[in-house]
């Protein structure tokens, strides 16, 4: 019943419609048909991100479990916040976000250092000891308790099945569409960037009259994640252009980790917000400015309190 006559997914309102129109009515309430739904839908997603964090794992070979995005966040998925694993670790086959009905934690690829698996807490409940990448299913079904009291379920779960597979073929053509759009900005920087010689380019925008580009500058940014890669890959081969159609958005200093500069040779960050996402420059500390990433609004959310919304100090 998530999939309508011609196989799309349905809309909630639209999955509401056809469940309560059935004979289930009596079973379902509509605060479990929400979460029924949500859950399936968010799994669906997981698993296809799953899958190209697979793909890309010689890049980002772990995933970061982040903080959930709901208002109200349970205590012992917060436990679990900042977890660092590789990506087939056994520890996601039991804790892949959503862990539990309206769950909205996620995770994230990263080259970030392995972290300890988290130990004590409790438990994740067995109907979400699951990974939706690896068993396509979007709960671990046979501890559902409708499963375990009865065996009318078949043709809901070959449908919540069929809305994984289809997320994840999607996924997967999405993926193949980036590798060829990275490809092509390989070419563009094998043309127009020596190798091992910094390429000036004027670009004249608030706070910044030039960026040094460098091969790796350029395999930097089409490496990070981005919701529309495709076009921020196309945009790095004119960043002159994207910058001068963007605006200046603000600055922020090195993050500290301790007494020590997470980035030993940055002086500060300067952002401009472009058609694109909101391209991050590093200014360091030799009078460079090097394109650092472009940002997309995820990405962005998760530094935004930092930018400081002013002309840089200095």
């Amino acid at each position: 019943m998530l999939l309508d006559e011609n196989g799309d997914l349905r809309s909630f309102h639209e999955f509401k419609k056809a469940v309560l129109g059935t004979t289930i009515n009596r079973d379902y309430n509509r605060n479990w048909l929400r979460a029924e739904y949500n859950m399936a839908v968010r799994s669906a997603r997981s698993a296809a991100y799953y899958r190209e964090c697979l793909e890309t794992a010689h890049l980002y070979p772990n995933l970061e479990y982040l903080e959930s995005s709901a208002a109200n966040k349970r205590a012992d998925h917060l436990e679990f916040v900042g977890t660092v694993l590789p990506i087939e670790h056994p520890w996601w086959d039991t804790h892949m976000p959503p862990s539990a009905w309206g769950c909205e934690c996620s995770v994230r690829k990263t080259d970030k250092p392995v972290t300890p698996v988290p130990q004590g807490g409790q438990p994740v409940n067995p109907v979400f000891d699951n990974n939706p990448g690896k068993t396509a299913e979007f709960i671990n079904i046979k501890e559902h308790p409708y499963v375990k009291s009865a065996e009318q379920l078949h043709e809901d779960i070959y449908d919540i099945t069929t809305v994984i597979l289809t997320e994840a073929e999607k996924a997967a053509k999405e993926f193949k569409r980036v590798i060829a759009s990275r490809e092509r900005a390989k070419k563009w920087m094998e043309k127009n960037i020596p190798a091992g010689k910094p390429v000036k380019v004027q670009v004249d925008v608030k706070h910044l009259k030039e960026i040094t580009l460098t091969r790796s500058v350029v395999k930097t940014i089409v490496a990070k994640g981005h919701d529309n890669a495709v076009e921020r890959n196309r945009a790095v081969t004119n960043l002159k252009k994207l910058l001068k159609e963007g605006e200046y958005y603000g600055w922020a200093e090195d993050e500290m980790i301790g007494n020590f500069q997470k980035h030993p040779e940055v002086d500060y960050w300067l952002y401009y917000r472009t058609r694109v996402g909101t391209a991050c420059i590093k200014r360091t500390k030799s009078g460079e400015d090097k394109p650092y990433a472009i940002l997309d609004d995820a990405n962005l959310e998760r530094i935004d309190p930092i930018i400081k919304k002013e002309d840089p100090i200095r």
